[in-house]
C-alpha cells in the first residue's frame, strides 16, 4: 500500500528536518503534484536540515568594474536562508576598486560558506571566467549572478525545492524584479512555462538569467561556454534544449536584476551581433531562417526603444524619469511588429539622433 503524501508531509510539518531519503518518500506517495502549501512545508524542513545533508549549491559571481554594487551582491548571497552554499568570486581585471570592495567582506564569506574562493586576475572575458569557475565548483547545482544584481534571500531554497521535486528538469528559473541603480523597481518579470528550443531560438519566452539554478553535471556535459560569444546564457539554454534537457520557469520572484547604463546588455549593437553569432551555432536546424528574421526584428525594436528613451532623457534632464522609462518599455512592447519597424525606418531615414550608430 503506497504511503500517503500527506502523511509524509505531516512528518515534516511537525518540525522534523528533511532526511536523506525524503525524495524517495515523496516518490512513493500517491497524490501527484505538491501544492504551494506543501512546498512551504518542505522548504522549512529543508532549511532545518543538517547543513552537510543539504545538496551543495555552487554560486559563481564574475565581477568587472562593479565597485558600487559588488558588496551588495555578495551580501545577498550571504543572507540566503539556504545554508549549504559554496561561493566562487572571480574579478575579471576590474579597473576600479572592485577588488578592494570584495576583500573587505572576505572574512565574512569564509565564515559563512561551506567553501569560498576569490581570485583576481587580468581580464579574460565572461565566458573564460565562467569556464574557469566550472572547473572549480563542487556543487551538484550551479548558479551564476552578475556582480551588480541582488538575490532575494529565498532564491536558492525555493529553486532547490523545485529541482528536488522535479528530477526530470535540468534547469529552473524564477522571476525577477527589474530595478534601477537605486534599487527602485521598474517592472516585474515572471513566467510559468517550460522553455522549448524553437521558442528560445526565436527569442520567445526567454527565462531570467540571474534567476537560474542548473544541474552542474549538465553544464559540464554541454562543455561550458565558447569564449568567442557574449550571450553565454542564451547559448547554454539553446544547447541544453537542443539535446533534450528540460528547462522550466516558475512564477516566483527570486532576484533583483539591475538595469543601468553600464550593463553589458545596454550595448545594443553588441547584443544584436551577439545574438546572431550564437544563432549560427544552430544554422542547420529547420527553424533557423525564421529565427534569423525574428532576431533582426528584435534588434531593430531594441534600437527604437533606446532611441525614444534617449530623446526623453535629453528633453527632461532634471526629472525623475522612472515613469517615462516604464511608458517606453510598455509602448514598445505592445507596438505591433510593422509599426515598430516603421519607427526604426523613420529614425534611420531622417537621421534622428540615436542612442548609438547602427
Amino acid at each position: 500500500m503506497p504511503v500517503h503524501r500527506q502523511a509524509v508531509l505531516a512528518h515534516y510539518a511537525a518540525g522534523d528536518s528533511l532526511t536523506s531519503n525524503f525524495q524517495a518518500e515523496l516518490d512513493a506517495a500517491s497524490d501527484g503534484w505538491l501544492s504551494e502549501v506543501d512546498n512551504q512545508i518542505i522548504l522549512k524542513a529543508l532549511i532545518r536540515m543538517n547543513k552537510k545533508m543539504q545538496p551543495l549549491v555552487s554560486i559563481i559571481v564574475p565581477c568587472y568594474n562593479h565597485e558600487r554594487y559588488v558588496q551588495e551582491c555578495i551580501k545577498s548571497i550571504i543572507d540566503q536562508d539556504y545554508e549549504n552554499i559554496e561561493l566562487i568570486v572571480i574579478d575579471d581585471g576590474s579597473q576600479d576598486s572592485s577588488v578592494d570592495k570584495i576583500k573587505e567582506i572576505v572574512p565574512v564569506c569564509k565564515n559563512r560558506f561551506r567553501r569560498f574562493e576569490f581570485i583576481s586576475r587580468s581580464n579574460k572575458g565572461l565566458c573564460a571566467t565562467l569556464n574557469e569557475a566550472i572547473v572549480w565548483i563542487e556543487g551538484q547545482y550551479f548558479s551564476t549572478i552578475a556582480s551588480d544584481d541582488i538575490l532575494i534571500n529565498t532564491k536558492i531554497s525555493k529553486l532547490i525545492i523545485y529541482m528536488l521535486n522535479n528530477l526530470e528538469v535540468s534547469a529552473v528559473f524564477g522571476g525577477m524584479n527589474v530595478v534601477n541603480k537605486n534599487n527602485k523597481i521598474i517592472y516585474v518579470e515572471v513566467q510559468n512555462i517550460e522553455h522549448t528550443f524553437d521558442d528560445l531560438l526565436i527569442h520567445r519566452n526567454i527565462p531570467s538569467a540571474p534567476a537560474s539554478l542548473l544541474r552542474a553535471d549538465v553544464v559540464r556535459e554541454i562543455g561550458g561556454y565558447p569564449e568567442s560569444i557574449n550571450i553565454e546564457d542564451w547559448y547554454m539554454w539553446l544547447m541544453m534544449t537542443s539535446r533534450g534537457f528540460r528547462l522550466q520557469s516558475i512564477p516566483q520572484v527570486v532576484v533583483n536584476y539591475r538595469m543601468h547604463e553600464e550593463n553589458s546588455s545596454s550595448n545594443l549593437k553588441a547584443m544584436h551581433e551577439g545574438r546572431l553569432k550564437v544563432a549560427k551555432y544552430f544554422k542547420n536546424v529547420e527553424c533557423y531562417p525564421r529565427a534569423l528574421k525574428y532576431l533582426k526584428y528584435i534588434g531593430l525594436r531594441s534600437i527604437a526603444k533606446e532611441d525614444i528613451w534617449y530623446a526623453i532623457k535629453n528633453a527632461f534632464p532634471d526629472r525623475d524619469l522612472d515613469i517615462y522609462q516604464k511608458i517606453v518599455i510598455f509602448l514598445v512592447g505592445l507596438t505591433p511588429k510593422y509599426i515598430s519597424m516603421f519607427i526604426c525606418y523613420l529614425i534611420k531615414k531622417f537621421q534622428i539622433r540615436t542612442y548609438y550608430n547602427y
